[in-house]
């Protein structure tokens, strides 16, 4: 029933046609509805039935039987992990944390034996749960399972390796830069000598790491001198006073008086025809007997200046 309701949510095509709400009363005791994720309530009830099936297949184990039950069931997920189904991964990776309720082995556990079996199980599966994250490109949500992880051992050395890994991937390359410089320093503190591979993966990682920060460094070298060698972000432009301040060369003010001279012809009546070329040539004359024109234009350009 648990797997139909399920697949019937996770089913885009067959969860179309309706949704799911909450119910629960506010503070003054009315009813309210609440939309909520099929997506979720598929997780939920898919791990609500794990949970019961991990129940059943743990009840009556004593402590040393339930840490060969998780073992097994984290070699399942270990399997599934390194054929590529990485969803079916975490699911017995799920099941392990199901069974790690200690307290209810048979023949009683003590509290310092439930934390330590608890801390003994618990890391390498949020360790392979976060792989499986990775693998899935959900930096975000592996990055959680493993501060979970370095809560329990913040020395752990695989789970610092991922996390720095998953930094990178979320853009965090500040802090990943200081992590990396702080870890080389003390990196004989991370693992325990009965894994020497866990801090190999480690050292490994960091030199990777520092690979990929020096090119991010040179593309962003590489990028600012692009953009500093055509003249900055905001390229300068002319001052338009500047330019009003240029001086006219003959042959512009030859165009432009000859311009100005067209405009005003294209507004003459017939009248001002007739006249006109009598005013014109006064205007010539007048200029070349007593300077007039010069020097209005003379005076014109002293006053700019």
């Amino acid at each position: 029933m648990t797997e139909a309701f399920v697949d019937l949510l996770t089913d885009k095509q067959k969860s179309a046609g309706f949704d799911l709400h909450k119910f629960e009363r506010d503070s003054k005791g009315e009813e309210r509805y609440t939309k909520v994720d099929k997506a979720d309530v598929a997780q939920q009830t898919k791990m609500q039935g794990m949970a019961l099936e991990v129940i059943e297949a743990t009840r009556g184990q004593t402590l040393a039987e339930r840490l060969a039950w998780i073992n097994e069931q984290r070699k399942k997920g270990n399997e599934r992990f390194g054929a590529g189904e990485y969803d079916a991964a975490v699911d017995e990776y799920m099941r392990c944390l199901c069974a790690l309720d200690f307290k209810s082995c048979k023949g009683g556990v003590s509290e310092d034996q439930a934390k330590m079996g608890d801390v003994q199980m618990k890391i390498p599966v949020l360790n392979n749960m976060a792989q499986c994250m990775i693998k899935k490109d959900l930096a975000e949500r592996a990055n959680d399972l493993l501060d979970e992880v370095l809560k329990l051992d913040p020395k752990n050395a695989k789970a610092t390796a991922r996390k720095l890994t998953c930094m990178l991937k979320l853009g965090q390359v500040y802090a990943v830069e200081k992590e990396v410089a702080y870890i080389k320093n003390t990196l004989d503190t991370y693992g325990t000598a009965d894994r020497p591979e866990d801090r190999n993966l480690l050292k490994s990682t960091l030199q990777q790491l520092e690979r990929e920060l020096a090119q991010r460094s040179e593309k962003d070298k590489a990028f600012s001198k692009n953009i500093f060698s055509k003249g900055g972000l905001y390229e300068d432009k002319p001052d338009p006073a500047d330019e009003e301040e240029q001086e006219e060369t003959e042959e512009e003010r030859i165009a432009r008086e000859n311009h100005e001279e067209a405009q005003y012809l294209a507004t003459l009546s017939n009248f001002h025809w007739f006249v006109y070329p009598f005013f014109k040539t006064l205007e010539v004359v007048c200029d070349k007997v007593f300077g007039c024109k010069r020097q209005l234009a003379q005076e014109n350009a002293r006053r700019q200046q």
